[in-house]
């Protein structure tokens, strides 16, 4: 069951069993304002209650190097034990998944955090985190 669904500027929010989902919004653009912004939303409405982050980027179109970079900051991780980022397996998407996996070694988030093509293996994999909460 969702609870505390929200619809926020660029992407919808809720918790469910545990796990807070953020579902990116279609053909979005992420520069490093939108990534503050989609940050700023996201704390405001965890009011500091930390949980295990499932991230379905499956409708982005872009995200430029300066948000990417953002993203993995303390702010913009903050409140979050884990997060499981959730791309379709596309043509596309794979490339995303190579440069994107690349990115996670160079440029390590705080926290852990995998790609995934299988919304089920990143739910999974979220499980342990949920004791942290």
């Amino acid at each position: 069951m969702r609870e505390n669904e929200t619809a926020h500027s660029y992407a919808d929010t809720w918790i469910e069993q545990g796990i807070l989902y953020l579902v990116y919004k279609q053909g979005l653009i992420i520069d490093l304002q939108v990534a503050k912004t989609i940050v700023a939303e996201r704390l405001e409405w965890q009011q500091g209650v930390t949980y295990p982050m499932v991230i379905d980027a499956r409708a982005i179109d872009s995200v430029d190097d300066d948000a990417r970079e953002y993203f993995t900051t303390e702010e913009a991780t903050r409140f979050v034990s884990a997060g499981a980022i959730y791309l379709e397996s596309t043509v596309r998407n794979i490339f995303t998944l190579i440069a994107g996996n690349i990115f996670l070694k160079v440029d390590e988030p705080p926290i852990p955090t995998r790609l995934f093509t299988q919304k089920e293996e990143a739910l999974s994999w979220l499980e342990p985190y949920k004791a942290l909460n």
